[in-house]
């Protein structure tokens, strides 16, 4: 069972690989947030910006195996991100996505989370976190190349 917790248009709706599905949306009297009743497979959506903190953890809570989060690449703290950890979810995948349509400069992530219970740790994790000062203080000069490679 897949949900999507807010509809707005069906972008992610729409496109479930299956038809065990359910959506919220705020504007048409369904409130994710307040659903005491919902657990998810896997729950994607695209989260208002004006609350991540508050769907991120809710997705988490009703997400079985994982979620996958369209939001503002700073909505994904180091708190935030440690707090998943201790829930159980660790990054499977990130993107950088680039909407033109909404008009504005900000750069979005999609995030997928998987749960550790469903998909276990592995010895060759792709992911690292690493945290800097400032860019030039970056221990990969290969790192280093690929960001400027993305101005």
């Amino acid at each position: 069972m897949w949900c999507d917790p807010c509809l707005g248009k069906g972008a992610f709706y729409d496109n479930f690989p299956t038809e065990e599905k359910t959506w919220f949306e705020i504007d048409k009297g369904e409130d994710f947030l307040t659903d005491n009743n919902g657990e998810w497979d896997w729950c994607v959506t695209n989260i208002p910006f004006s609350q991540p903190k508050e769907f991120i953890f809710k997705m988490a809570n009703c997400s079985r195996k994982g979620f996958g989060i369209l939001c503002l690449a700073n909505s994904m703290t180091a708190t935030r991100l440690n707090k998943l950890e201790q829930m159980g979810f660790i990054i499977d995948s990130v993107t950088c996505v680039y909407v033109k349509e909404w008009g504005f400069g900000y750069r979005t992530d999609f995030y997928v989370f998987r749960n550790l219970g469903y998909f276990p740790r592995n010895d060759e994790e792709a992911f690292e976190t690493i945290i800097v000062d400032k860019l030039s203080s970056l221990p990969d000069q290969g790192i280093k190349e690929e960001i400027s490679k993305t101005k």
